[in-house]
């Protein structure tokens, strides 16, 4: 599978069916998925993967694998979902990444060249990141890519920090 995004530690590419054990092993980590309505099954992770699938044909984009280049390793999944905010159709910069790479700088330089394509690629009028309020880690990650909390949202009854980011030149106070 060709590399859609190369960072100088990481590349994404998207999932295949090879890529399940992976997938299901992160996806049934209590940790991981402590800020989801609960861990996956090995099943769960399978539709999960055939919809990040079904994204890529349908809009270009969805959830990317993310491997170290020096270890060859998977370390998460990061790309770009559409949302529903307010109404609104957006697009976000979303990120998950397995539990052995916490704290190495995944999210951040892998989302940040996501950031870069989705500029590049999309021309969205701004990139947001839904965060749940008790997720440091996840906002620290927006943070570092430049967006900014500007208000909260509720999907399937669950509240989000909705960090957003204006397209480079676009005026802030318009978002």
């Amino acid at each position: 599978m060709t590399s859609l995004i190369v960072t100088p530690r990481f590349e994404l590419r998207e999932l295949e069916p090879g890529d399940l054990d992976f997938v299901a092993a992160m996806l049934i980590d209590p940790d991981v998925m402590r800020f989801a309505p609960a861990p996956y099954t090995r099943e769960e992770a399978a539709a999960w993967l055939e919809r990040q699938q079904a994204r890529y044909v349908e809009r270009g984009y969805g959830l990317w694998l993310t491997r170290e280049w020096q270890s060859g390793q998977p370390c998460g999944t990061i790309g770009l979902l559409d949302q529903v905010v307010d109404g609104r159709r957006e697009l976000e910069v979303a990120y998950i990444v397995h539990r052995p790479y916490w704290g190495r700088g995944v999210a951040t330089e892998a989302a940040a060249a996501v950031r870069d394509y989705a500029w590049r690629t999309q021309h969205p009028r701004r990139l947001l990141a839904l965060v749940r309020p008790d997720n440091p880690a996840a906002a620290a990650v927006a943070t570092k890519l430049g967006m900014r909390a500007d208000s909260t949202t509720i999907q399937d009854g669950v509240t989000y920090r909705v960090f957003q980011l204006p397209a480079p030149g676009a005026d802030s106070s318009a978002a």
